[in-house]
């Protein structure tokens, strides 16, 4: 077939704009309910593959920060994630975009043991693994623009084993938390930097693994569970769970004399005995997160008493919001919705917290602002282990939704247009329906009217073709693209309809 010639110029395009009637074409709404996890009245979820370029022994870790992943001129929304590959040939700290796209790899290593956290502390990158030589908490420096990456070696933190989670308090003051090994023996630690790192155990948990949360009055929550066994068959099940917060001013005094507080020094929360099945159970907390309003988010897990297979272990999220008399109201944000492979069984686990108040508040993302402008929880809840499974974390939020495309606003990048395949060709968080602005500089404007005109006419598989131009992602650039194009003429970003 003869190659298209490009006979369209500047000054037909600029006729066209003037002349032609504003039509504005959108894909057909497809619901885009999440295959991982059923919301609550109130709120829905997105599920983000996060991309492996190998078949996954294990994934882990989870955090939300600002960095250049896109062609925008801002940070935008990006995630720290850990895998490990199935030969255990590869365990890297990679860095994703708000899609799951692979952006950057900021620390690769091999044989080390399991992924468990990533974390940004300070301007640092910190994360861990356990059951290998060398386990504990190590570091790299934060570059947003991404230019140092891949470090070579990192700097090793704190030695331990059995590493569940690292967080910072109000007052830059580091903490960890930790077991002495997998039969219990949880605490979270303060690390005292301006002496060698040296670890002072301040709140002794107990049970098992658990992550924490210091909320913004300097407070730190954790929680307890215990992963008992019945006979015979050695199966699971989970007792003993309850939350606690120990106040700032006890962890201040427990840092000072050295003596570690215990639950008879906490505020405690019963999790409740009963899942969604309707059968006697025990929640099982794994990871916390605190808003800058007080309200508290947890993961939890949950057998039935007695006995365990892949197709009865039940994952929430709950949140826990202070009622105004000196108590916590609790609130189901939803359950996971369980796989039938067999052995593929789910472990609710990271939080990732991205928002300025309470989740209900909803709101829409600014990814001009290189930092948090909605309210959303990631949630990671895969465990995957020898089983190749795609890493999937799930986005939840407010159930508004305004163009009614299935996805919530929050996590919408075109919140007022439906695009429910969410189609954004240069990754800078505005999809291509009301993204005009092809050169990334915040305006929609004559630069970005010659990048129209180069690929006028052109259609995937071209040499001129250009994704990003391609408005309505029918794979060619014409007249429906030139028309939205005209609806979007001297706009500012954001980007929103």
């Amino acid at each position: 077939m003869e190659k298209k010639t490009n006979s369209k110029n500047l000054k037909t395009i600029a006729v066209l704009l003037t002349t032609l009637a504003f039509f504005l074409c959108m894909p057909l709404c497809v619901n885009a309910e999440s295959d991982r996890f059923s919301p609550d009245t109130g709120y829905l979820a997105q599920d983000i593959d996060m991309d492996a370029p190998y078949s996954l022994a294990y994934s882990a870790g989870l955090d939300v920060v600002y960095a250049n992943v896109s062609t925008a001129d801002a940070p935008t929304r990006a995630f720290i994630h850990e895998h490990l590959d199935m030969a255990w040939s590869t365990f890297d700290v990679q860095l994703f975009n708000y899609n799951g796209e692979r952006s950057v790899t900021l620390y690769t290593d091999s044989g080390v043991g399991f992924p468990q956290v990533a974390k940004k502390i300070g301007d640092e990158i910190w994360f861990s693994y356990t059951g290998g030589s060398g386990s504990g908490y190590y570091s790299v420096p934060w570059d947003e623009t991404l230019a140092i990456y891949p470090v070579a070696t990192p700097t090793a933190e704190v030695y331990t084993d059995y590493n569940w989670e690292v967080e910072e308090d109000p007052d830059g003051r580091i903490f960890l938390c930790g077991a002495a090994g997998m039969s219990g023996g949880h605490a979270i630690s303060y690390v005292d930097v301006d002496n060698g790192n040296n670890v002072i155990e301040v709140v002794s948990i107990g049970g098992n693994s658990s992550g924490f949360a210091v909320d913004s009055s300097g407070n730190i929550w954790s929680g307890e569970y215990l992963i008992a066994y019945t006979d015979p068959g050695n199966e699971m099940y989970i007792e003993a769970c309850r939350l606690g917060m120990w106040s700032k001013d006890d962890i201040d005094t427990a840092i000072a004399t050295q003596t570690p507080l215990t639950w008879s020094d906490a505020e405690i929360i019963s999790l409740g005995t009963t899942d969604i099945t309707g059968e006697t159970t025990n929640w099982g907390p794994n990871d916390i997160e605190a808003d800058a309003e007080g309200n508290i988010y947890i993961s939890l897990n949950t057998y039935p008493v007695g006995g365990f297979s892949s197709d009865s272990t039940w994952g929430s999220v709950k949140i826990y919001s202070p009622d105004g008399q000196e108590g916590y109201t609790a609130t189901m944000l939803g359950t996971t919705i369980q796989r039938t492979e067999s052995g593929q069984w789910d472990w609710t686990r990271s939080l990732a917290l991205d928002g300025t108040t309470k989740l209900a508040d909803g709101g829409y993302t600014d990814p001009t602002v290189g930092g948090p402008s909605a309210n959303i929880l990631y949630l990671d809840m895969d465990l995957g282990f020898g089983y190749a499974d795609v890493d999937q974390v799930v986005a939840i939020a407010a159930d508004s939704d305004y163009d009614s495309d299935g996805v919530p606003d929050s996590v919408d990048n075109a919140p007022e247009v439906a695009n429910s395949e969410q189609q954004d060709t240069d990754g800078d968080g505005y999809g291509n329906i009301v993204d005009a602005d092809f050169n990334n500089d915040d305006t929609v404007d004559y630069n970005d009217l010659i990048d129209f005109q180069s690929s006028w006419g052109y259609s995937e598989g071209d040499f001129f073709w250009n994704q990003d131009v391609d408005m309505n992602s029918d794979m060619t650039v014409d007249y429906n693209d030139l028309i939205n194009y005209q609806g979007h003429w001297g706009a500012s970003a954001p980007y929103y309809n």
